[in-house]
């Protein structure tokens, strides 16, 4: 199982992070994302503008977007 999980590089990915995070600086949001394009290419790196350690319904907008683009509606 672990071994179909690395090799599986073509799964799309979504991180979001908001720029004011006290908790998880976004710095590190940044840094996580470009390591993980090293191994897995397909992933979408989104900033929000004022953004603390939350959500808000920008991010909630693109995470339901993301949803519809790449899972098969039931």
């Amino acid at each position: 199982v672990f071994q179909a999980a690395i090799s599986n590089t073509g799964s799309p990915i979504i991180q979001c992070h908001g720029d004011c995070d006290p908790i998880v600086p976004y710095k590190f949001g940044q840094i996580t994302s470009q390591l993980i394009k090293k191994f897995a290419g397909n992933i979408e790196f989104k900033t929000y503008r004022g953004m603390m350690h939350s959500s808000c319904e920008e991010e909630m907008a693109d995470i339901k977007k993301f949803i519809a683009k790449y899972l098969p509606a039931v």
